[in-house]
């Protein structure tokens, strides 16, 4: 999940029901002594992490399996006004991995505040996404001449609370994850495609403005890559992986791509 998504209008206060549930414990926080510093970090990762096979070498990606403590700029700390303290070190933690991701394309730091889409203001010229569940952060960026737009979600691979198969699926769906399961039993399938669903939609919504329903993308998995159709029509290809008891899903859209996007 992300800030930016509005995929998960309907259960955004916690759609996989992870409140109360850490991966690790206790947190690990490791304050910064420079403001807006690039975080070098035990537990963050840059490049060869979880995600970072599911792009391209034009996308960097950047992850963390703790909380990192660092100096926020003025309109961010504004931003987060009010917020708990949950919030705020999943905001913080992400803006540190997104700077030093930055950093990698030798773009300045800068402030990321979601506008009023709730869509994360990426410095000009970059793309990004941003995700984040209990017990990891993950950050991707671009340079726009190469990606026009990247979407990535994690979650915890475990089965879906009760009643969210149904929400999240379309009958087709219904019958393909039921097959799934049959033939590899130790994936929750669902749960995957709910991150693969939100992983399009997070591509998809800089790229479209279309703000997707669960039933509007329809996604068929193959061996580490999916297909997924959207009501428009338009066939998204992203990538996906099972590890650290997480499940992924990521679609990355090549500045200039036209027609189906992918695949990766």
């Amino acid at each position: 999940m992300d800030e930016a998504s509005d995929l998960t209008i309907h259960l955004r206060d916690d759609p996989l029901g992870l409140s109360g549930v850490g991966l690790l414990d206790p947190e690990v926080r490791q304050p910064r002594p420079h403001p807006h510093a690039e975080p070098h970090l035990s537990g963050t990762i840059v490049g060869m992490g979880l995600a970072t096979t599911l792009f391209s070498p034009a996308v960097v990606v950047a992850e963390s399996f703790t909380e990192i403590e660092m100096a926020l700029f003025a309109d961010e700390l504004a931003y987060l006004a009010g917020a708990g303290a949950e919030r705020r070190a999943e905001f913080t933690t992400s803006r540190a991995l997104a700077r030093r991701a930055l950093a990698r394309l030798s773009v300045p730091a800068a402030s990321l505040v979601p506008g009023a889409d709730r869509r994360v203001q990426w410095p000009t010229g970059t793309v990004g996404t941003i995700t984040h569940c209990r017990g990891y952060r993950g950050v991707a960026v671009a340079r726009r001449e190469l990606v026009a737009s990247v979407g990535l979600d994690v979650e915890p691979h475990r089965p879906l609370p009760d009643g969210v198969d149904e929400f999240i699926t379309t009958p087709g769906e219904r019958d393909h994850l039921a097959d799934l399961a049959r033939r590899h039993p130790g994936i929750h399938w669902p749960t995957l495609l709910f991150c693969a669903k939100e992983a399009v939609h997070k591509a998809a919504n800089p790229l479209t403005g279309a703000l997707l329903e669960f039933t509007d993308v329809s996604v068929r998995f193959e061996p580490d890559r999916f297909a997924a159709t959207t009501v428009d029509g338009q066939l998204w290809w992203g990538r996906h992986t099972v590890a650290r008891d997480l499940a992924a899903a990521a679609v990355e859209v090549p500045s200039g791509e036209t027609g189906e996007v992918g695949p990766p």
